[in-house]
């Protein structure tokens, strides 16, 4: 709006100041009214991107000629008509200025009343002769030439010539209908043929060969030249294919003509001190009378089209890629009847046609510069230079040609990556050196441009110049003919260029070594593999598709009004999660216009979703994972039933009581699927598989630090076309105290998306990937839209339309819910296409925007960020580096100043002079900048400005004058940094007086102007437009703006708020607490919330107020205090819950409770109404907070969550069903399943409360009542245990999606445990856990849930034999990890010890034992059993207790305890084995294999002979339902009962076994404790008598050998190809991996990046921290080819060192070993391997897989190292066996290739040595045969001379 203003100040300040006072201007209805002028109807300017209007008229004293440009008011149009009012004034006070622009007589503005807009008004130019030779679109449609129509009346050709054209591509789409266009309103209609428009189509046809008259002169449109590459067949690109031969080309005299006079425009513009900036043919006007060139405009463009990196709206539009703003559908015809669909197709097609052809056009002419993707972003005088070059190119090659083709996206990204064709080659006729002028012009950096417009003019006056002498020099007679002879006779170019400025080129100076790392570190990404394998279709939706997309077929997504649950799916496939409460209900609706055939429609909107590339489709009886449980997002809904009809869930998801069946739900479903169309998003359930997926890939970081204006972002924008080429650029510049929140990110986010439209088949794996990963999460997307309206349009074109979601969330849960969406959406990109993302001057970022960046820096995805920061802050470096520094791919950049040979190279660039020459002023130079490239280049400016610097154009040459330079430094402090206020000062000094007043009046604006409004009038609409903001803010999870927000908007309440507006202080100030809270300021929180409590008395706010205080409590661990606030909140609400509880009314409630439930039945419960009372609905809340900190604060109060449970129960059968009410039956059931043994009845009230959950609770309720059933029902469930993972990673997934951090915390931790159970790899446990227990305490340091994850973390690590393990005492502890002071400081900050201990202990049982310390095992375990019931019903207790009975079984069998011990020790398993039988007869699946385990055990101390029984029994039991751990321990005791009883054989290979099993699953520290030897060991057989079984994972290894040490794996290698075992515990995703593996070494046949590629793969998927290759030399010595040590990237070496120069010794002695004896090496443990011991004692390395590389023939020439701090799985060593086998084929090829070439250089030399030997034999021969004439020629004369006394005598003899 200020600039508006300034727009109409400076027209005010024209040359005709008296117009603005004249009176009775109006604009109205098009019709513009000036005293003295008569304009005909405005007309909207046919300019892409442009507002104005035009008005053609006349004056009525004069009866001149004029044009009146019309901008609205207040807008960018009106800007640029300023604008160039300004221009037009400066451009009149010089000589020529005049002549360049157009004559202009008016400039006022019309006031608001009576039209609103800005005018000017010009003399009319006349008729642009540019017509003839541009499509009317390409040039001014009323500054065209008028032509004579068929009925002698002059028209413009747009209305004639044009039609004509178009009544062609009519009749060539039709053969039936003709179309009627409106040229005023630009619309279509078909009507039928008659005979007079048939017989009217071919007189026009018939008349285009009239010529049409023009004043006095002729325009024959009808014989257009034809080029030469008309003649040869070039196929050319035309901007309108139906009007190829339209208009004129250019001949070259006229083209050179028209040349110099346009860039002598351009030169007198630049002069003036302007930039053009929108140079193309509709910029000039060409007199038709006196061939004079003038400006048009001076740039009217009003909408952009690029916008950060990417296309804008207007391109992707234009392109068909976003929908159409107008929809087209339900136009009627004049009759009133309604027109088809293909009517309005073809007749928008023009309109379409025209448009996309405007655009494509305007962004041709676009420089790189402007695009905003290329090296540099800096707009300069040569950026007018290179769009002059391409109307140039254009009207050399003719017939509206455009030098880049295709749609306007991808035109757009030719721009900066494309060349276009040179015009010689495209027109014969184009001489060379013209065509190399145009080439000079459109060059990609500015730098290799001309330097002015006065070197091109003297260049193009040059040419005019030979083809003058050319011309006359052919018509001389006997001279050549005109195609014997170049016209223009080539010349240096630029040798008269000038430079109108100083100019600072954009090329870095200094920064090589920086720009390396940066390129290396690309590169290693680029060979990286994606983070995920994509099996998504493919298929294109092509532009002609988007009928269908746009207008047949859609899905919406809306919010319902009420609470009904709705959800649909594709055919018989069912969506996630749709059944909410009414906080969170949504609805997924199809709509679909399909005319008759329902069918048929549905067919088609199939096809067309298919093509989205969704995942494959299943049908929800197969999803659903556990009978009788709801499959994540499972629930189903008729999309037409009405809010009040009932639910029909989906098969296997209905809860069925007692012997109930499913198949007729499943049967009903069935049949509603095939008669209805119903259409949604397909969800992919996170698999209960190996997590090894989960961390394929990781994004890489680049930090580049340094002081201000040292290069930073200069150095990470010369590499954004370099990573464009296949990838996608993101970036952002924060900018200190941001008013939005996230706006860097969003608006690099939404620069991502744009640049991704462009690429069609990624566009659609995107939406596919981004469906599957979010899931119900879908649904927040819309909370991205305000700042990325991008993501809104992507998924728009795909036909998903989601509504802003209303989610009630607390202020914690709502930045996680935001962060989470924002990292999938990148991650998503990422896994789609290679994605940068650079965050320029991160140390601007606020706190949520730098947890964002955090998340983001853990992606698993191929992602780049790149961040600048700067280093003078040692507070923001730290929280930098603290965000960075724990990635182990992070590369630091430090940039120092740059040294005197950088800035003498600057300089001497600069001013185009050698060093010598400016030597003194670059050494001035760096001692005043100090190496500040930012300071040096300013320096240069501002002496430049000052005249110290000029040019000097007799000599062509920059000057100085280094005395004056000194004297400005010195008197301007022009030394100052960047920064210091001095400098800042000294600029602003420099700005002329308004931009300075303009200034001082910014700055006023912000939170300095609150005291001013407070006092307003108008201090309501402030107040809401700050709570407008705050809201906004904290939705997106900006908890910091919106802090500032709402305490603006409540101190512009004033001190009488709680008087006079008591609602809204109420809400601003509990709005306050509760970020005050969030932030961790609880004393500010907890201050409000006391002072709300004194001035509300409603049962509503007073529990409001309470719970948030009782939030806080419960954050800073005080447990029972925040109990105590929401039993206060609760009364409040007049519910009471009673201090004590005794077990007597417990039971009596529990069992009354009970009745009611299997009175109502279980299916009944399900069909409870909805509570519509809002009370009731905060109630129950409330009370589900209450258990959670009863829970966990109150242990002593006896049964507390129970019964809290039971009363939430029975407000549901009498109030209704609220969203917390299934939270409330498991809170029930927690407490009653173990004192009441009611486990089937539990189980089932389970699974009804997470039915309940799916059909009325939000998403936080679902994610709650999973976590709850993993928690309280999973372990007596009747399932098996693996089948509850996938449900808890539903549960981390709604979690996530709801920002409930809390239970996501708690549904990892269960999702961890449960992982454990079943035994999954712990070389893949432990880096998940680690994960886990990193991210948990980024989200809460000293968290309970961090200690609950810890406990399990430890644990994992010590059965994986990565902790000290030699005593009791550290036998958990590692070199950055001990488990004292852990513990010690748990002691002091946790809330409720016993209760985290409980759960810590019971894990570190397992390790204790596990490792051999049976008596801390024997003594913890009495703890667990004592603290039980503070986790009821939960699994790890038992768990704890097995190993408890183990531990004590030993000690006894050891003797080393007292008779008393002993007692108590029997009587304790006794008690154990009770405690976990009472699980048995529930759950046989999960808990037999304990029970039975420890009975055996117990008939083994014993003596009973039924022992060998109960072992069997035990193994059986554990192989029958696939418990690995158990089945190891089970064959070990077992083994050890056989030795105990004398059998060593059998027991000795019964071990053997059972230590097998322990390495099978990566319990290394199991295996060593158990290799170790103990009492007498057993002599071994002679051979092996007992077989192995091929599908156990076992080595052939001797009984000595198992019983001494872990000896190596060695495997003779025969083609290195892996064994049976090896590829039979890959899974399919193993092998697909490996596949896209070898697909990639073998994609370059180069063989050291084969290598390099093979040797990151290796290091990237299998966690190593070292790897390299080695190969044989052709002298047979083993050299290292490639290494890699991350974080730093691969090197090949150039000069490869040999094996014997290895440092570790370890790492020499395996590669040796393994080239000798031509088998792979693999031992987890290298203290454990006899062969190694020594190398190993002295390497830092644990673990080693060493691969050998063989040729067909089975000659070994290589080998793969690979060396870890950790061990090693059977899985990495089957992976990489795999991948060698498969690598070995395409590295061999590459041997093969490069002896190829290296015998084809030896041949090639050979023949030139040939050639040179037989050239100079040939020469020889020569010289030779030469030498012989010559010797023949000697003699002969010889001879002669020698006869010549003796022929004749008497003279001779006179002679002498």
């Amino acid at each position: 709006m200020q600039a508006a203003s300034i727009g109409r100040q400076l027209i005010a300040a024209g040359p005709n100041q008296h117009f603005s006072q004249i009176t009775n201007l109006s604009f109205k209805n098009n019709q513009l009214s000036v005293p003295g002028y008569k304009f005909n109807e405005a007309k909207q300017w046919n300019d892409t991107g442009s507002s104005t209007l035009l008005a053609t008229g006349f004056a009525l004293k004069t009866g001149s000629q004029v044009l009146a440009k019309i901008a609205p008011a207040h807008s960018n149009s009106a800007i640029c008509l300023g604008r160039e009012v300004v221009i037009n004034n400066q451009l009149s006070s010089m000589p020529d200025g005049t002549r360049v622009a157009l004559s202009m007589a008016e400039a006022f503005s019309i006031p608001k009343s009576a039209g609103d807009c800005e005018v000017v008004i010009y003399l009319s130019p006349g008729i642009n002769a540019l017509g003839r030779y541009f499509p009317p679109g390409s040039i001014n449609d009323l500054l065209l030439p008028w032509v004579v129509s068929m009925d002698g009346s002059k028209v413009p050709p747009d209305l004639t010539y044009g039609k004509l054209q178009r009544d062609r591509l009519k009749r060539s789409i039709t053969d039936s209908k003709t179309i009627e266009y409106d040229e005023a309103t630009e619309t279509a209609e078909f009507i039928e043929p008659t005979e007079t428009t048939t017989e009217k189509g071919n007189i026009l046809e018939e008349s285009t060969d009239v010529p049409m008259e023009v004043d006095d002169m002729t325009l024959d449109f009808s014989a257009p030249q034809t080029t030469a590459a008309d003649a040869a067949g070039v196929e050319l690109l035309n901007t309108d294919d139906y009007s190829r031969d339209a208009w004129d080309v250019m001949d070259l005299a006229s083209f050179l003509e028209f040349a110099i006079n346009s860039t002598h425009c351009l030169e007198i513009l630049h002069k003036s001190g302007h930039k053009h900036r929108e140079v193309r043919a509709n910029a000039f006007h060409v007199s038709m009378h006196s061939g004079a060139v003038r400006f048009a405009h001076f740039g009217n463009r009003s909408e952009s089209l690029e916008k950060t990196g990417g296309p804008s709206q207007l391109v992707l539009r234009a392109s068909g890629l976003i929908p159409p703003d107008d929809d087209t559908t339900g136009v009627s015809r004049s009759d009133g009847s309604e027109k088809g669909r293909d009517d309005d197709d073809l007749a928008s097609e023009f309109g379409e046609l025209r448009d996309t052809r405007k655009v494509k056009e305007a962004i041709c002419y676009l420089a790189p510069e402007q695009t905003g993707t290329g090296e540099t972003n800096i707009e300069d005088h040569r950026t007018d230079l290179y769009a002059l070059g391409v109307l140039f190119w254009t009207m050399a090659v003719g017939n509206g040609t455009l030098p880049f083709d295709g749609s306007p996206v991808e035109i757009l990204h030719k721009v900066v990556q494309s060349k276009p064709s040179e015009v010689h080659e495209v027109r014969r006729d184009i001489p060379i050196v013209l065509s190399a002028i145009i080439s000079k012009l459109l060059s990609k950096s500015p730098d290799a441009r001309y330097n002015s417009a006065i070197g091109l003019k003297n260049d193009l006056m040059e040419c005019q110049k030979r083809l003058t002498l050319s011309c006359a020099s052919m018509e001389t007679p006997g001279n050549a003919l005109m195609s014997d002879v170049e016209l223009i006779p080539p010349f240096e170019l630029g040798e008269h260029d000038m430079f109108l400025e100083l100019t600072i080129p954009g090329d870095l100076f200094g920064r090589e070594k920086e720009m390396q790392e940066i390129r290396t570190v690309i590169r290693s990404l680029e060979a990286a593999p994606s983070g995920q394998v994509h099996s998504l279709d493919s298929g294109s939706i092509l532009s002609r598709t988007r009928k269908l997309l746009y207008g047949q077929s859609t899905v919406s997504f809306a919010a319902l009004s009420n609470g009904s649950n709705v959800s649909v799916g594709y055919s018989n496939a069912s969506f996630g999660g749709a059944g909410t409460s009414s906080g969170d209900t949504r609805m997924i609706e199809a709509t679909v216009q399909t005319g008759k055939d329902d069918l048929t429609g549905m067919s088609g909107i199939e096809d067309s979703i298919g093509e989205v590339g969704s995942p494959a489709r299943v049908s929800s009886s197969d999803s659903a994972l556990v009978k009788g449980i709801p499959p994540a997002y499972s629930t189903y809904t008729h999309p037409r039933a009405n809010a009040s009809s009932s639910t029909m869930p989906p098969p296997g998801s209905t809860f069925a009581p007692l012997g109930h069946s499913f198949e007729h739900h499943s049967q009903s479903h069935h049949s509603h699927s095939l008669s209805h169309t119903s259409i949604s998003l397909s969800h992919s359930t996170v698999s209960g598989g190996s997590i090894r997926n989960h961390r394929t890939a990781q994004a890489h970081s680049i930090v580049i630090s340094g002081p201000a204006g040292i290069g930073k972002s200069t150095l990470v924008q010369m590499n954004q076309a370099y990573w464009r080429r296949q990838g996608l650029w993101g970036h952002a510049k924060m900018v200190k105290d941001q008013a939005s929140p996230f706006t860097a990110v969003l608006t690099s986010l939404s620069s991502v998306l744009r640049q991704l439209m462009m690429f069609q088949s990624e566009r659609q794996v995107f939406v596919s990937l981004l469906k599957a990963r979010l899931g119900q999460q879908i649904y927040e997307l819309p909370l991205l839209y305000h700042g990325v309206p991008e993501l809104r349009d992507l998924l728009g074109a795909f036909g998903v339309h989601l509504a802003e979601p209303q989610v009630l969330l607390s202020t914690e849960e709502l930045g996680a819910r935001f962060q989470t969406l924002v990292d999938i959406v990148y991650s998503s990109l990422a896994d789609v296409k290679p994605l940068a993302l650079v965050l320029d001057d991160i140390h601007f970022a606020d706190k949520s925007t730098m947890e964002l960046i955090s998340l983001l820096a853990d992606s698993k995805s191929r992602m780049l960020i790149m961040t600048t920061c700067r280093d003078d802050d040692v507070a923001t470096v730290k929280k930098v580096r603290r965000i960075f520094s724990n990635k182990n791919r992070t590369t630091w950049i430090d940039l120092a100043p740059l040294d005197s040979e950088a800035l003498g190279n600057l300089v001497s660039t600069t001013l185009q002079r050698s060093k010598e020459d400016i030597a003194p002023l670059a050494r001035l130079v760096a001692r005043v900048s100090c190496g500040n490239p930012f300071l040096a280049r300013n320096l240069l400016q501002t002496v430049w400005r000052q005249r110290h610097i000029w040019y000097e154009w007799g000599i062509n040459t920059w000057q100085y004058n280094l005395e004056a330079i000194e004297q400005t430094v010195h008197a301007q402090q022009l030394i100052s940094a960047p920064t210091d206020i001095s400098f800042l000062v000294a600029h602003f000094r420099e700005l002329n007086e308004d931009a300075q007043q303009y200034l001082i009046w910014a700055s006023i604006f912000g939170p300095t102007c609150i005291p001013l409004v407070r006092e307003d009038p108008n201090r309501e609409e402030f107040i809401g437009c700050l709570v407008q903001a705050a809201e906004s803010s904290a939705t997106r999870g900006a908890h910091e703006l919106a802090l500032h927000a709402f305490k603006d908007a409540r101190s512009l309440l004033g001190d009488g708020s709680w008087h006079d507006s008591p609602e809204r202080t109420k809400d601003l100030t509990l709005k306050l607490a509760e970020l005050y809270g969030s932030q961790g300021n609880h004393e500010s929180s907890d201050q409000l919330i006391f002072e709300t409590l004194a001035h509300v008395q409603g049962p509503a706010d007073r529990a409001h107020a309470l719970r948030l205080r009782g939030r806080n409590r419960f954050v800073r661990k005080d447990f029972e205090s925040a109990f105590n606030d929401i039993v206060q909140a609760l009364d409040a609400l007049n519910i009471k819950l009673p201090t004590k509880i005794s077990p007597f009314e417990l039971d009596d409630s529990f069992n009354e409770v009970k009745a009611k439930i299997l009175l109502t039945g279980f299916d009944e419960l399900l069909e409870l109404p909805r509570s519509m009372n809002p009370l009731t609905d905060l109630a129950v809340s409330l009370m589900a907070d209450c258990a959670t900190s009863a829970f966990w604060g109150c242990p002593n109060i006896f049964g507390m969550p129970e019964y809290i449970g039971i009363q939430i129960i029975n407000i549901a059968l009498t109030d209704g069903v609220s969203p917390g009410t299934a939270q409330g039956l498991f809170w029930c059931l927690g407490g009653a399943s173990e004192r009441r043994h009611m486990y089937r009845f539990c189980s089932d009230l389970a699974k009804l409360g997470l039915q309940m959950a799916y059909k009325f609770g939000s998403t936080s309720d679902k994610c709650r009542c999973e976590t709850l059933f993993s928690a309280f029902a999973s372990g007596y469930s009747p399932e098996p245990i693996r089948t509850i993972i996938p449900r808890v990673e539903a549960a981390i997934t709604e979690a996530s999606s709801a920002g409930d951090r809390v239970y996501e915390a708690f549904a990892r931790c269960h999702a961890l445990s449960l992982r454990l159970y079943c035994s999954e790899h712990l070389s893949d446990l432990v880096p998940y856990a680690e994960e886990i227990v990193t991210d948990i305490r980024a989200w809460a340091v000293n968290s309970d849930t961090n200690s609950l994850a810890m406990g399990i973390l430890m644990t994992i690590r010590a059965l994986a034999g990565e902790t000290d393990g030699r005593t009791v005492d550290n036998a958990f502890d590692t070199e950055k990890w001990k488990e004292a002071h852990f513990l010690h400081k748990l002691h002091d900050s946790s809330g409720n010890f016993n209760v985290v201990m409980n759960w810590y202990n019971s894990f570190k049982i397992s390790g204790l034992y596990g490792l051999g310390f049976y008596t801390r095992a024997a003594e913890l375990g009495f703890d667990v059993y004592a603290t039980r019931s503070s986790h009821p019903s939960h699994r790890h207790i038992r768990y704890g207790l097995f190993f408890h009975s183990l531990a004590m079984i030993q000690c006894i069998r050891h003797g080393d305890i007292s008779a008393t011990q002993r007692e108590q020790y029997l009587q304790q398993i006794d008690i154990n084995q009770q405690y976990i039988k009472a699980w048995v007869s529930p759950s046989p699946a999960n808990n037999s294999a304990w029970h039975a385990l420890v009975q055996a055990e117990m008939a083994s101390l014993e003596g009973n002979p039924e022992a060998f029984k109960f072992y069997d029994n035990a193994i059986k039991i554990a192989v029958n339902d696939d418990w690995i751990m158990e089945e190891a321990w089970a064959l070990y005791l077992e083994g050890s009962h056989f030795l105990r009883c004398g059998v060593e054989g059998l027991g000795s290979e019964l071990q053997a076994r059972g230590i097998a099993r322990h390495r099978q699953w990566g319990a290394f520290g199991i295996v060593n404790h158990l290799n170790q030897p103990v009492g007498v060991v057993p002599i071994p057989f002679k051979r092996q008598i007992f077989s192995v079984e091929a599908g156990v994972q076992t080595d052939a290894t001797e009984i000595a050998e198992t019983l001494q040490l872990d000896i190596a794996e060695e495997v003779p290698n025969t083609g290195s190809k892996p064994s049976q075992d090896d590829t039979s515990i890959l899974t399919a995703t193993d092998l697909a991996a490996v596949l896209r593996w070898s697909q990639i070494i073998s994609s370059d046949i180069n063989l050291s990046s084969s290598l390099q590629r093979l040797t990151e793969i290796a290091i990237e998927n299998s966690g190593a921290q070292e790897a390299a290759f080695v190969m044989k030399t052709d002298e047979g010595d083993y050299t290292v080819v490639t290494s890699c040590v991350p974080p730093q990237p691969c090197i090949v070496f150039e000069q490869p060192k040999s094996i014997r120069r290895i440092g570790d010794p370890l790492k020499r002695a395996v590669l040796q070993h393994c080239l000798n004896s031509r088998s792979r090496v693999y031992f987890a443990e290298s203290t454990n391997e006899p062969r190694f011991a020594q190398e190993a004692a002295l390497s830092v390395t644990r673990s080693v897989i060493c691969v050998p590389f063989s040729n067909n023939r089975g000659q070994t020439y290589g080998a793969l190292y690979l060396g870890s701090h950790y061990a090693f799985s059977q899985t990495n060593l089957a992976l990489l066996s795999l991948l060698s086998q498969q690598a070995s084929i395409s590295i061999a090829n590459a041997l093969l290739f490069q002896s190829v070439q290296q015998a084809t250089k030896a041949n090639l030399q050979m023949i030139q040595f040939q050639r040179q030997a037989l050239e100079e034999a040939r020469a020889s021969k020569e010289d030779a045969m030469k030498a012989t004439k010559i010797k023949s020629n000697f003699l002969a004369s010889m001879s002669h001379e020698l006869r010549t006394p003796f022929r004749y005598p008497d003279s001779f003899y006179l002679c002498l």
